[in-house]
């Protein structure tokens, strides 16, 4: 099962829509760090914690956004046809399923980190 985590887990970072989802939330995350948490936010230091929730709270939406693009990989048009290869393995189908997600968790996890390291 190993093999198929880290198979759906490569799959879903090193495809165009995930760089491109990270490319857009680090450039958002970096002008919001430059542009308004910066200055401090509520007349606080930029280093307090209200600017850096302000910050997360800023970047989250995107991030939510990033997370329902993932989830409709999961359930695409392609994936249905693959669907019909993976029900004739020996693996199950639950247990599958829940290793995508898993897949899925983790590459939300390296956006999140993403943006926390900005």
């Amino acid at each position: 099962m190993t093999k198929i985590f880290f198979y759906e887990l490569r799959r879903l970072t090193f495809n165009k829509f995930f760089i491109g989802l990270l490319l857009a939330t680090a450039l958002l995350s970096w002008t919001t760090l430059t542009g308004v948490i910066i200055r401090g936010a509520g007349g606080t230091a930029p280093f307090s914690p209200w600017s850096y929730g302000l910050y997360l709270s800023t970047v989250m939406p995107v991030l939510l956004v990033t997370l329902l693009f993932f989830i409709t990989f999961l359930h695409s048009k392609q994936e249905g046809q693959v669907r019909t290869l993976t029900a004739a393995t020996p693996v199950k189908p639950m247990a599958y399923t829940l290793v995508r997600y898993g897949a899925l968790s983790a590459g939300f996890a390296l956006l999140v980190l993403a943006v926390v390291i900005i």
